[in-house]
């Protein structure tokens, strides 16, 4: 039995298991040091890619890494109007990587302070998904990706909101 509870302490340091835990049904947080990856774990994240959210029409575009970051951009239109943008890259921190974003209104005013961003670090990978704090990303075929992504509401509740994506 000690053997048992031993080697599930080894597998679960080594895995990385340990940093994280449900944040909703398709999302983790971290909770501790984040599991090695690369730009080479999310390259199918390229392209140009479309759907439907918040009563409108998105489109979120993601060029392949260049440098040491990978730059996406998100934008969100509703009734032939841009309600808001987003300006998104991926980083290599600390030997794992790091969805770094900015709000912008339909005028281009940041939401956030001039030298704060909105953090998704990496949690983990699976075969066809990864998962960031907060943010999962599925890919379902070469054409369709669905994107999973954790909302705190004022009154402090929790909600996941499902995103379809297709090229």
């Amino acid at each position: 039995m000690r053997y048992i509870i031993c080697s599930l302490f080894v597998f679960l340091v080594v895995s990385g298991s340990y940093s994280q835990e449900y944040l909703t049904e398709n999302t983790f947080t971290l909770n501790g040091p984040a599991s090695n990856s690369d730009f080479d774990d999310i390259e199918w994240l390229q392209g140009h890619w479309k759907g439907e959210a918040f009563g409108g029409e998105f489109e979120e575009i993601w060029l392949p890494p260049f440098g040491d970051t990978m730059m996406g951009a998100f934008k969100l239109v509703e009734n032939g109007k841009t309600k808001f943008t987003e300006l998104l890259r991926i980083i290599k921190k600390d030997g794992s990587l790091v969805i770094q974003l900015k709000h912008f209104d339909n005028e281009f005013a940041g939401w956030e302070e001039k030298s704060e961003t909105v953090d998704f670090p990496f949690v983990k990978k699976e075969a066809n998904k990864m998962y960031f704090d907060g943010m999962t990303f599925e890919k379902i075929s070469n054409d369709h990706l669905t994107v999973y992504l954790a909302v705190k509401h004022k009154d402090g509740k929790m909600e996941e909101v499902k995103f379809e994506y297709f090229k």
